[in-house]
């Protein structure tokens, strides 16, 4: 009686190896050396610029500044002029922004610049304008103010007439007075310094500058 095995072991053939190709070497892959990516160099090149440098600025603005004698006030200038290297590499802009502050000086102001903004950077800057002078204040010697002082001294004449009982004062005494008024005006009205809309501010570098331009 034959016996049927529960499992059939079913073994595959495997034909033995070669010495020769158990001791061949897999075929192996050589790694080639990229190639560098070319990249142009990064210079920089470096300017100086010397005291004594001359910088063209306008002050922006839509209102007369004035400045009272003794008064220090910020302000910004912007550039009319470039400056520009011997190579003809920019190196201010036109509309390069600035910052300074006006400071008291012997007969009038003097603008000291701190600052300069271009290009969204913004560096160290020495640099002042020269003297500018000041004057008696237009806003209290104006034609309307002249007016109201000669009112003043004239309206003081007749009440002086008055106070004295002399009703003959004579026409000439009143305009004395008047311009009397207009003499006291013109001598009490403070001095100031009046920076109008796009005064032109020439300023003189104090310090080295040093650029570097890529």
């Amino acid at each position: 009686m034959t016996k049927i095995l529960p499992n059939l072991l079913i073994l595959l053939a495997v034909t033995p190896l070669s010495a020769q190709q158990i001791l061949r070497p897999s075929p192996s892959f050589r790694t080639l050396p990229s190639s560098p990516v070319q990249q142009a160099p990064l210079t920089s090149q470096r300017f100086n610029l010397p005291p004594g440098q001359k910088l063209v600025t306008r002050f922006v603005a839509k209102e007369s500044l004035y400045i009272d004698n003794g008064q220090t006030l910020p302000a910004e200038l912007v550039v009319t002029q470039p400056v520009v290297a011997e190579n003809g590499t920019t190196l201010i802009s036109v509309g390069t922004i600035v910052r300074g502050e006006f400071v008291p000086a012997p007969g009038g102001s003097k603008f000291i610049a701190k600052e300069l903004t271009t290009k969204g950077v913004t560096v160290s800057l020495g640099a002042e304008s020269e003297l500018i002078n000041d004057v008696k204040d237009p806003r209290q010697t104006n034609t309307g103010s002249i007016v109201g002082d000669a009112a003043i001294g004239a309206a003081a004449a007749a009440v002086l007439a008055g106070i004295t009982g002399d009703r003959a004062l004579a026409t000439e005494e009143i305009l004395g007075g008047a311009l009397a008024g207009v003499l006291i005006g013109n001598v009490t009205a403070p001095q100031v310094v009046v920076i109008q809309p796009d005064s032109i501010i020439n300023l003189t570098t104090t310090r080295n500058l040093t650029f570097g331009v890529r």
